[in-house]
């Protein structure tokens, strides 16, 4: 039994090196956009500059800000490295 999880365990490491590998890989690329809450657009629609203080209150509190790219809607969600 714990040898299953030995190689189990053992693969999950090479996958995440073989991941970090290929992102490290990834070119750069600009994005131009606006600045949304990641959880009150996502889930109630809110946006724009009625909605600013909240935004900045849920930022705060930890939940992550996205980019929105200008022309796609896809949204981009913003970590520290």
């Amino acid at each position: 039994m714990k040898r299953i999880g030995i190689v189990t365990l053992g693969f999950i490491v090479c996958f995440g090196a073989a991941g970090v590998t290929l992102a490290a890989d990834t070119p750069q690329k600009s994005v131009t956009g606006t600045l949304v809450d990641t959880y009150c657009s996502t889930v109630m629609g809110a946006h724009g500059a009625s909605h600013k203080q909240c935004a900045i209150g849920c930022a705060k509190k930890g939940i992550p800000v996205g980019l929105e790219e200008k022309g796609t809607g896809k949204i981009f969600v913003l970590l520290p490295p």
